[in-house]
């Protein structure tokens, strides 16, 4: 699982720069002995009032930001590229279904995999509109406006897999820094024994 560093520059060339470094790790380590090898991919670039989201399997992305209310919103802008997902997107199930199936239908459509070419991402923007572009069944690349106090946070799936969207949600208090929340979601994740692993990235914007 992979999870990609933060930093400004021009937004639009994230997903030039992701597919770009694939093609560099294809180059560098594939061998005979390598070959099928496999990683999940979150990565984020904020510039100029904008940020971008790209993501390769389900390591995931969200935006946090407050409401009119002063409750945090949590939004998913990175898509999972599960057969479950996949399920929901074509209207064959309902999200909150996903407990009535078995877990090989968490089981990952597309990753980063040495040996195999990418397939030809769909854009999109904050408000789930497509952009115009090249679409790639691989890759998934979301577009918005940053915004002051707005917090993304970067996880592999070990995170959610583990203690699930609700419990995240209510374990990030308003009234506690970035520091203390991260702690809260590690303390949680600890205490479950979770036998998969997990990387947290966090990004506040002041």
């Amino acid at each position: 699982h992979g999870t990609a560093p933060l930093g400004d520059g021009n937004v639009l060339s994230l997903a030039e720069r992701v597919r770009a470094a694939c093609g560099c790790w294809q180059t560098r380590y594939l061998t005979p002995k390598t070959v099928g090898a496999s990683t999940t991919l979150a990565s984020l670039m904020l510039g100029n009032g904008q940020v971008a989201a790209v993501n390769s399997g389900d390591t995931r992305i969200w935006r946090l930001r407050r409401d009119a209310e002063g409750c945090v919103r949590w939004l998913q802008v990175s898509r999972d590229h599960t057969v479950w997902q996949d399920m929901v997107d074509r209207g064959e199930v309902q999200p909150e279904q996903k407990s009535e199936f078995a877990s090989i239908y968490q089981g990952l459509l597309h990753c980063l995999t040495l040996g195999e070419p990418p397939s030809d991402a769909v854009l999109w923007d904050e408000d789930d509109a497509a952009l115009p572009g090249d679409t790639e069944e691989w890759l998934h690349v979301w577009h918005g406006q940053a915004a002051a106090g707005d917090v993304y946070l970067l996880a592999t799936d070990g995170l959610h897999e583990t203690l699930g969207d609700a419990q995240l949600q209510s374990l990030w208090q308003t009234g506690l820094n970035l520091s203390a929340n991260l702690a809260a979601l590690r303390s949680a994740y600890l205490a479950s024994n979770a036998p998969d692993d997990c990387s947290v990235i966090a990004l506040a914007l002041g």
